[in-house]
């Protein structure tokens, strides 16, 4: 099928050799706080009293973060209100926190 890509801003819907230029990311049907897009392999910043920053991942049954020792891992859907995309691991210059 087509690939939806985003190029410098603009859709293209079409087939391109994505295998060699492109990272598939999956959408995971939220957004944060500003509306923006949340994608498998997102770096997030988790906003709140101790803000910090998580990758979003594919686990047990849904997207969610890895949070601490204690809490374990939570699903994103439970918190998109409190979470802004600040980068993702393919293309940000970030620190990619290692979770």
């Amino acid at each position: 099928g087509n690939i939806r890509q985003l190029h410098q801003g603009k859709d293209f819907i079409g087939t391109t050799n994505f295998e060699e230029e492109y990272e598939l990311m999956q959408f995971t049907g939220l957004k944060d706080k500003n509306g923006k897009e949340i994608y498998e392999g997102d770096v997030v910043k988790l906003l709140g009293e101790h803000p910090h920053n998580r990758v979003v991942r594919w686990e047990c049954g849904g997207f969610g973060l890895r949070l601490d020792e204690r809490t374990g891992y939570k699903h994103i859907v439970e918190m998109s209100g409190y979470l802004e995309v600040i980068g993702n691991i393919y293309e940000s210059k970030l620190n990619a926190p290692k979770d």
